[in-house]
């Protein structure tokens, strides 16, 4: 047999060949039936088919159908038996261009510091045979951040179209980006690029506004500014504008850095409850709603009552202050402060409890060791402060600033007696150990003639 090849096909990836002529062959001898023949294609990509064979005028001509799944050269090997005759083998070439590849690339409107997730693009591959493994996806976000890898998806409702799903955040807005989406494919090691624009929206700032508790009129009292935003526009302030309603000028405060936080005071001249409104405007010009808060301004508290040793007389030792206010203003003892003339008397070792539902507190200085004097305990309100005014006088048990023999007469009337027997007397009890005894009368008489003014 002599045979012929060098036949070239041109194909697309995805799409039959058609039926192509690739060998012919001639029998020297006489030519017998087509049956006689048999033809083999190796397609050059791995797969085999069986040739069809024809004769026309003494010529064979071997032909067949192929669909490339990829793109590229292949040598095409038709190799004929006939019988017990040599096989004859000889080539021919099939060329196969890429399958067209439409890429469309989404335009995205988003919010700034807010996470975008969803398609940012899609494309159709004109060859049936791809799947979604044979891609891969690059999404650059244009704002300088690092390339992201997109998911790849087929289409539900079209099996040749693939979706590209991705995720990002853009810290800053109003901006305008370039997304370029770029389709990889592999077995073809082909670019698709598309790109579309990214309208990124700037954000308006959401603010509070905490009042403190409670509010006296005719005193400063702390507001507290909380306002949140894109972490940059949080860093570079905001303008603040807010109405106290109480009739004063509105309060303008300038933007600044750092002040996404920030405590702002105001007076209230009268008693009432006010609305306060604020907004915020961040370095974009985008204004956040307006927020009220209704604010109960009242009387500062006053004095209403107290007594120095759960009141009792006595002054040889002080063991409690304590004191009711006309409101409940919750007092902590940090709100306190003892001094003796100019000096200051430390609270460390001092107790102190604060009952809000009977507006009282109650000092306990029985750990905290206090020398002859005068004596101030003033109480922070934060409407202003209260005083309590006693005195501390060793050996003085009827509190009258002086100790004599009236002070002596009160130790030695419960003298040898204890805490609930009947001549008990704690007025008598100078160094409050629950009994009167000679240490007591000790006391007086080491202090004899010694007096406060």
């Amino acid at each position: 047999m002599n045979a012929t090849g060098g036949v070239s096909i041109n194909a697309v990836e995805g799409t039959t060949t058609g039926n192509q002529v690739l060998a012919t062959f001639t029998d020297p001898g006489t030519p017998e039936a087509v049956s006689a023949y048999t033809a083999n294609i190796a397609w050059g990509d791995g797969s085999t088919s069986a040739g069809t064979i024809t004769l026309n005028a003494g010529v064979f001509s071997v032909s067949g159908a192929h669909t490339y799944g990829k793109k590229g050269t292949f040598t095409i090997s038709i190799t004929i038996d006939h019988g017990s005759s040599p096989d004859r083998t000889v080539t021919s070439t099939a060329t196969v261009a890429n399958a067209a590849i439409t890429v469309t690339s989404n335009a995205l409107s988003v919010n700034e510091n807010q996470q975008f997730s969803g398609a940012v693009g899609s494309f159709i591959d004109a060859n049936p045979l791809s799947v979604a493994g044979d891609f891969t996806a690059t999404i650059n976000w244009g704002d300088g951040s690092a390339n992201s890898t997109g998911t790849i998806t087929v289409d539900p409702l079209n099996s040749s179209r693939f979706i590209v799903n991705g995720t990002h955040t853009y810290a800053e807005g109003p901006a305008t980006r370039t997304v370029t989406l770029t389709i990889h494919d592999t077995p073809d090691n082909d670019n698709f690029i598309k790109t579309a624009s990214a309208t990124v929206a700037n954000v308006k700032p959401v603010v509070s506004v905490t009042p403190p508790s409670p509010v006296f009129r005719g005193f400063a009292a702390g507001f507290k500014l909380s306002t949140t935003d894109s972490p940059a526009d949080t860093s570079a302030g905001f303008t603040y504008v807010i109405n106290w309603g109480d009739g004063s000028a509105a309060q303008t405060i300038a933007r600044a850095a750092g002040n996404a936080k920030k405590t702002v005071s105001h007076t209230f001249a009268r008693t009432g409850t006010f609305n306060v409104t604020a907004r915020a405007t961040d370095r974009d010009g985008a204004q956040s709603d307006v927020v009220t808060t209704a604010v109960a301004v009242v009387a500062p508290p006053t004095l209403v009552s107290s007594t120095i040793n759960s009141g009792i007389k006595m002054r040889s030792r002080i063991v409690n202050v304590a004191f009711t206010l006309s409101m409940d203003a919750g007092i902590a003892k940090g709100a306190l402060k003892l001094t003796r003339g100019t000096t200051n008397i430390s609270l460390t070792k001092a107790t102190f409890n604060w009952n809000g539902g009977t507006r009282s507190g109650n000092l306990n200085l029985g750990s905290v060791t206090l020398a002859d004097g005068n004596y101030r305990l003033a109480i922070d309100t934060g409407g202003g402060v209260l005083n309590v005014d006693f005195f501390k006088l060793a050996g003085d048990a009827n509190g009258d600033r002086k100790v004599n023999a009236t002070d002596l007469t009160i130790v030695n009337n419960a003298m040898n007696t204890s805490v609930g027997q009947a001549k008990f007397n704690a007025n008598a009890d100078l160094n409050v150990d629950g009994k009167v005894n000679s240490k007591d009368k000790s006391i007086v008489t080491d202090n004899q003639g010694h007096t406060l003014a």
